[in-house]
């Protein structure tokens, strides 16, 4: 029906639109795929380009079909891509609202997508060969434009130049190629490290090793101006899939808070240490005085025991009837002894429990 209109300039000015967003979505979403293949919005708004450039490329199919058979299949394929291309946006603007974007990349989005759908109804209704032709390279213009300017919102992994990562970042970081040469280095290392030009990466140790200290935990010490700071050392190597080396990133993790505290708390950790050797040994000290107390207790009652038995025993004996109280002085006598056999025992068990202890 429509073939002839083919290589007409309005064909060939399809043609070349359709081409030219084929080309650059293929560009776009390939550099960003790197980065963001694991982001459902980046999945997101794939698949609304990409859906897009099928709905411009059905559009001009039907510019080339060759019998009206065909005609009617490509007419029921686009819309099929027309429903899909309405819809996909919707998608987006509520995944924007569930992660709780700000209200002007919503309203933004919310705007684009009803423009989109109105604008897919308008050719869908619409035979070929006229403007609307146009508007599936258009929206997919438009997508593009309202996605890279909110780059920095939606996608900030693709914001973050590697310079202003280094300019940000509080660590001190270093960047060879693969020849092992810097490449990059962060501002704050001008500071502590001699660093210049095409420098090798065995340069950079010879003087990493001249100018730090460095523990078998990987923690180096640095003189700043500042004082000695402490840095927590670590080397990647960056290959490609097979295995080819890109790149080695050396990165310095400021640690000078957590080791002086550290050393602080180990310090504090050999005083309380030192306290309580002290404290076990006043207790020592405590408990022999206590037995000594009790062995000093026991050894004056048995002196008082005995002394009042034997003075009782003295004054039986001097008197004049001592035969025949005889057996009580006996008994008293048998009454001095065991009082002398128990303060014996009692001295005894102090001495092993003192020996157990």
């Amino acid at each position: 029906m429509f073939a002839e209109k083919a290589y007409s300039p309005h064909g060939v000015l399809l043609i070349t639109a359709t081409i030219f967003c084929v080309v650059s979505g293929a560009i776009l979403l390939s550099s960003a795929g790197v980065k963001l293949y694991k982001k459902p919005l980046y999945w997101l708004a794939a698949s609304s380009l990409f859906i897009l450039i099928i709905f411009a490329a059905v559009r001009y199919m039907l510019l080339i079909a060759p019998t009206h058979i065909v005609f009617q299949a490509i007419i029921k394929l686009q819309t099929i891509a027309g429903i899909m291309a309405a819809c996909v946006p919707f998608l987006v603007l509520i995944f924007l609202i569930i992660r709780k974007h700000s209200a002007s990349i919503v309203f933004g989005m919310a705007v684009i997508a009803i423009t989109n759908t109105a604008g897919i109804v308008v050719v869908l209704r619409t035979d070929p060969v006229s403007i609307t032709d146009f508007f599936s390279s258009g929206s997919f213009v438009l997508f593009c434009g309202y996605y890279l300017l909110c780059t920095k919102k939606l996608f900030p992994e693709l914001a973050a130049a590697p310079e202003a990562l280094l300019k940000e970042s509080n660590d001190l970081i270093l960047v060879f190629d693969a020849r092992r040469r810097l490449m990059k280095a962060s501002p704050n290392c001008a500071e502590l490290f001699r660093i210049r030009d095409n420098m090798t990466l065995e340069e950079f140790e010879d003087i990493l090793n001249e100018i730090s200290t460095i523990r078998e935990d990987k923690i180096v010490s640095l003189a700043a101006s500042s004082g000695v700071k402490y840095y927590q050392f670590s080397e990647t190597s960056v290959k490609t899939r097979s295995g080819t080396p890109l790149a080695t990133v050396l990165m310095f993790s400021d640690v000078t808070e957590i080791t002086e505290l550290k050393a602080q708390l180990s310090g504090k950790n050999e005083e309380l240490g030192a306290l309580n050797a002290q404290l076990e040994t006043y207790i020592k000290t405590s408990e022999k005085l206590e037995t000594e107390e009790q062995k000093e207790m026991a050894v004056r009652e048995l002196e008082q025991a005995i002394g009042q038995k034997i003075e009782e025993l003295t004054c039986g004996i001097e008197a004049s009837d001592a035969l025949q109280n005889l057996p009580r002085l006996i008994e008293a006598c048998r009454d001095i002894m065991a009082g002398v056999r128990q303060t014996v025992s009692r001295l005894t068990k102090t001495e092993e429990g003192e020996l157990k202890r």
